[in-house]
């Protein structure tokens, strides 16, 4: 039985982003055992994966890490380790597992102090001895050269490089959603704290957006817990609207049936929207800075339908 370790110890969106990894993993081998380490933060999305056989919890601390899960990984061999979170801790730990193949991203940032240009590379020269394969991935964005820099092509270039057949690039994400038939058919924004950030103009714009649908358009506004600026004003002026609902309180399970329920779901790139919904194929809608699209290439979930607004020129976006 094939043993397989991965490190995504980052945020939710992140993780389903390697949900085709996972499932690409299990497709080739169905009776292999693959392990997580995740974090706090998406260790709740990684329990809806069956094809996950152990999930270990990576916080903050390193020796934390190692104290508690020494018998579970380090005397344990397994036949390959996927690093895919490019976190200094996790390429450090996976140099210390015993592995038949490590894999990992190199990424590769340009770095200029007065007239003198260097690189810095991590994980380090030291550090990267202890991996078999790494693939470059250059951290300057340019048009040219960015879609060689995609982070799930990226992802899954590791498993080729190993003979691994790649049966789907598609996000992925097991869930039995429940259909609430009084409300169905609608847009889902979800504002986030990146919002708070967008100036007046642009929220009395979406403010009128809003305004111009009346009644001929259902919204579903979510939002982090508790809410925050922007989603409190929207609430504040069209709470009253029949068309319109909003849940600044939804746990994880809600928020990702709110979104299974949806035609499309809009948001500002907020990670577990954008993934949740090209894992239901649902139309995605990005609202984002005309400075960050480049970066924002690298994320995008691959064969979607999907759209980018700029914040300061999005009209007719609820055709």
């Amino acid at each position: 039985m094939k043993k397989f370790l991965i490190f995504k110890s980052d945020k939710i969106g992140d993780l389903i982003n390697i949900s085709c990894v996972i499932k690409n993993i299990k497709l080739n081998f169905d009776n292999c055992e693959i392990t997580l380490v995740c974090s706090k933060y998406n260790s709740d999305i990684s329990k809806y994966y069956p094809e996950i056989s152990t999930i270990l919890i990576f916080k903050n601390s390193i020796i934390g890490f190692i104290f508690k899960y020494f018998r579970k990984i380090f005397f344990y061999k397994y036949d390959y380790i996927f690093q895919l979170d490019g976190k200094k801790k996790s390429y450090f730990l996976c140099a210390l597992l015993k592995a038949k193949y490590k894999s990992c991203v190199l990424f590769i940032k340009h770095k200029s102090i007065l007239s003198f240009n260097y690189i810095l590379k991590r994980p380090n020269y030291f550090i990267s001895l202890f991996y078999d394969y790494l693939i470059e991935c250059d951290e300057k964005l340019d048009e040219k050269t960015n879609y060689k820099y995609h982070y799930l092509s990226l992802y899954l270039s590791m498993l080729k490089k190993y003979n691994l057949k790649i049966f789907t690039n598609e996000h992925y994400l097991p869930f039995n959603g429940t259909i609430n038939h009084d409300f169905t058919d609608y847009f889902h924004i979800h504002i986030d704290e990146r919002w708070s950030k967008f100036d007046i103009n642009f929220y009395n714009e979406f403010l009128d957006s809003l305004h111009a649908k009346n009644n001929s358009k259902k919204f579903y506004i979510t939002s982090n817990i508790n809410g925050n600026e922007f989603f409190n004003k929207i609430k504040i002026n069209l709470n009253i609207k029949k068309n319109i609902r909003f849940n600044e309180n939804a746990s994880l399970d809600e928020l990702v049936n709110i979104i299974y329920n949806c035609h499309t779901s809009l948001s500002s790139h907020t990670g577990i929207t954008v993934h949740v919904a090209a894992s239901f194929k649902k139309n995605i809608i990005d609202i984002v800075s005309p400075k960050l699209n480049l970066h924002y290439d690298r994320w995008i979930p691959l064969n979607i339908n999907y759209k980018r607004y700029n914040i300061n020129n999005f009209t007719d976006i609820f055709v």
